[in-house]
């Protein structure tokens, strides 16, 4: 289903797939993301359920280093609140993997508690898969080679109530909410829909077909990769890994996606 609306083919029965998720709700107890087009949807949502909750609050300010634009840039690309309330009890959902892989970018857990190293106390997790982690700070930097340009540290969890589509990207969600009657551009259902692992964790409570639309530039582009990674492995496969050379064309100076460009 994924793959044909990736490629601008819905069929009937994609459609008659996702209506079989239409009205279904998460089980009692579970925790299960809201996807909203807009950043006021998601917050009003954590901050209704946060307030709910009759607990202590916490807050973690971020930490930052470097120029100002650059910090801006690094704030504006990181998923990580500048200013981090928590309370026990908040469901919440990691932003990094962890090196000791006990979570991953977009784990969903219950804050349980506070430790008592830090000022305030770094949120005690446990996350679904049952590890439970005292999460500190974790740094995003902006670099220039082995120089750090600008750095932001903040504690890797966000409320997971609710959070927009496209700060989801690149997200893998046990489970999802979502609306697609509001998606407003081509691709948001797409990458809405992209982020559930299976069925059984989408939970639509609206559909139209808008939510198929995409980028008719996006699905060419993705027709092109696709030729040319099927070129690429042919040829690796014909004649080994010597058929690959650096281009010419490829020098710093005339990369497009060379540090001076992307920053």
């Amino acid at each position: 289903m994924l793959s044909d609306i990736r490629s601008g083919c819905v069929s009937d029965a994609d459609r008659d797939l996702l209506v079989t998720r239409l009205g279904v709700r998460p089980a009692e107890g579970e925790v299960a993301v809201h996807l909203f087009p807009v950043n006021r949807q998601a917050d009003n949502l954590n901050d209704v359920k946060l307030a709910r909750i009759n607990a202590e609050q916490h807050t973690f300010h971020a930490e930052q280093a470097g120029p100002a634009n650059l910090v801006d840039r690094l704030k504006r690309n990181m998923l990580a609140p500048e200013q981090l309330v928590l309370k026990e009890g908040a469901a919440v959902m990691a932003l990094r993997n962890d090196t000791d892989r006990q979570f991953v970018n977009g784990s969903l857990g219950t804050v349980r508690g506070f430790a008592a190293d830090n000022k305030g106390g770094w949120p005690i997790v446990e996350f679904e898969n049952g590890n439970i982690v005292t999460m500190k700070q974790a740094t995003w930097e902006m670099m220039d080679g082995d120089e750090v340009l600008a750095s932001v540290s903040q504690v890797p969890l966000r409320c997971a109530w609710g959070i927009t589509i496209h700060k989801s990207q690149g997200m893998t969600l046990d489970r999802a909410v979502m609306d697609l009657r509001r998606t407003f551009a081509p691709g948001m259902g797409y990458v809405a829909l992209s982020r559930v692992e299976s069925l059984d964790g989408l939970y639509l409570e609206g559909v139209n077909n808008r939510m198929f639309l995409v980028s008719p530039d996006a699905v060419m582009l993705d027709g092109d990769l696709r030729e040319a990674s099927a070129a690429a492995s042919d040829l690796l496969a014909d004649q080994g890994a010597g058929a690959f050379k650096p281009s010419a064309l490829a020098s710093a100076a005339d990369d497009e996606f060379a540090q001076e460009s992307l920053f």
